[in-house]
C-alpha cells in the first residue's frame, strides 16, 4: 500500500507535466503558423564574434518568436525563444562548442540542448538533451529571471 501511495502522486504529477509540454507544443505550433513581420538585425555588444536577431512579431507588434545566434571564437550559442503575451513560453538553446578556433576548419566538439517549459511566464519544466532535470523552488525562480532577462537582452526597443 506505500508503494501505491507514493507512485500514484508521482505518476499524476508526470502526466501534468506531460500534457502542459503537449500544450506548449501546440501553442508554439500555433505561434509557428502565424503570418509575421520579421527583422533580422546584427548586435556587436553580445560578443567580439558578433551575434544576429531575428525577431518575428504579430500584427500588434508584439513580439512571439525570437531567434538569437551568438558567435563565439570556440563556438557558438543558438537560443529560440517563443512568447506569449511578452512572457516566455518555450525557450530552446543550443550550445557547440568547436574543437579549434573558427578560423580554422572546425567540428562540433560538443553540442549541449536544452528545453525550457513556462506555463504564464513560469518555468514549470527543464530538459537537457532528453533527460528532465529535477528543479527545486529557487531553481525555477532563477529560470524564470533568466528568460526574463535574455528576452530584455534580445529585445532592443525600437527594434
Amino acid at each position: 500500500m506505500t508503494r501505491i501511495s507514493f507512485l500514484l502522486p508521482a505518476l499524476l504529477l508526470c502526466s501534468i507535466a506531460h500534457a502542459d509540454v503537449a500544450s506548449v507544443r501546440r501553442r508554439v505550433a500555433n505561434i509557428d503558423s502565424m503570418k509575421l513581420s520579421s527583422k533580422t538585425y546584427n548586435r556587436a555588444d553580445l560578443s567580439s564574434e558578433g551575434a544576429e536577431i531575428s525577431v518575428w512579431r504579430d500584427a500588434k507588434g508584439a513580439p512571439r518568436k525570437v531567434v538569437a545566434r551568438i558567435y563565439g571564437e570556440m563556438g557558438q550559442v543558438h537560443d529560440t525563444i517563443y512568447l506569449e503575451k511578452g512572457l516566455p513560453l518555450f525557450l530552446f538553446t543550443i550550445d557547440e562548442s568547436y574543437d579549434g578556433p573558427l578560423s580554422l576548419s572546425v567540428k562540433v566538439a560538443k553540442r549541449q540542448e536544452t528545453r525550457l517549459y513556462f506555463d504564464n511566464g513560469k518555468l514549470f519544466l527543464k530538459r537537457e538533451g532528453t533527460k528532465t532535470v529535477p528543479l527545486t523552488s529557487a531553481q525555477k525562480q532563477a529560470g524564470n529571471k533568466l528568460a526574463r532577462h535574455t528576452i530584455e537582452l534580445y529585445l532592443v526597443p525600437g527594434k
